[in-house]
């Protein structure tokens, strides 16, 4: 029995994205690794078995329902350390499957849950600048990422080990696919934006106290050659970007307002 569960749907130019609480779930059916880190499994071998066998998967929970697994992808766990893997099977209640059949276990997450449309392959088109992928719905996964995995949406890639991109094809002609994900930790986005924040007060309070250590240097420097013989006039048509002044011609003294703060 399918229990997940749709906490949120939000609509963006028609394509309909939804923020799914899905628990521990089941995968039973045909896998498949990589040779080595840096080769790519083999998709069709593991398609080709499951269009075979599938009606040997005992207990499936979505009976209609094929389900693509994209084990490892774009997940540092794996980049440059375990092979990719793929899976075709269905979701199912039942671990103890007949021989020849792969268990996988997903543990509870929350997932981001993109239904395939012309209005969802648009908006993919033009936030990702990508193009369809085949037959396969792989495209969608950049287009969740630029979109919610942003300040904006506060979500952030869910890297365990056994929760993974997803791709659903109900055999009614619907498609979907899961990222997993979770909301980002505000306290350490906190943190880090109160250290940001904090060194550039401390960098702006430096240059404030040089900028009035050389102002000041600077008016005592006008100040002593206010009291020279030259004509008080010429020594300002010397210094135009002083700003605003005032003149006090019987002394021979300028007074110079210098923006020192």
């Amino acid at each position: 029995m399918n229990t997940e569960k749709v906490m949120e749907t939000i609509t963006i130019e028609g394509a309909v994205f939804e923020i799914v609480d899905k628990p521990r779930t089941l995968y039973a059916g045909y896998h498949t690794t990589a040779s080595d880190v840096d080769a790519m499994p083999n998709p069709g071998e593991t398609h080709a078995r499951y269009n075979k066998d599938k009606e040997n998967i005992a207990d499936p929970a979505l009976p209609n329902c094929l389900c693509c697994l994209s084990i490892g992808f774009s997940n540092p766990v794996y980049t440059g350390k375990r092979p990719l893997e793929y899976m075709h099977g269905k979701e199912t209640s039942n671990p103890n499957q007949p021989g020849g059949i792969y268990v996988f276990d997903s543990t509870p997450s929350l997932y981001i849950r993109l239904w395939d449309s012309d209005e969802a392959l648009e908006l993919m088109k033009k936030i990702t600048s990508g193009e369809k992928c085949g037959v396969s719905m792989s495209h969608y996964f950049p287009l969740i990422t630029q979109v919610f995995l942003t300040e904006q949406y506060g979500y952030e890639r869910n890297n365990s080990t056994t929760n993974h991109g997803m791709e659903y094809y109900y055999e009614d002609g619907r498609k979907c696919v899961y990222l997993p994900v979770k909301k980002a930790n505000p306290r350490l986005k906190l943190q880090a934006n109160n250290l940001g924040n904090n060194q550039a007060n401390e960098s702006n309070a430096r240059k404030d106290e040089r900028d009035k250590s050389a102002g000041r240097a600077h008016l005592a420097s006008i100040l002593y050659m206010s009291q020279l013989q030259n004509p008080v006039d010429k020594r300002f048509n010397r210094l135009p970007h002083l700003g605003n002044h005032n003149r006090k011609q019987d002394v021979g003294i300028v007074e110079v307002v210098l923006p020192l703060c």
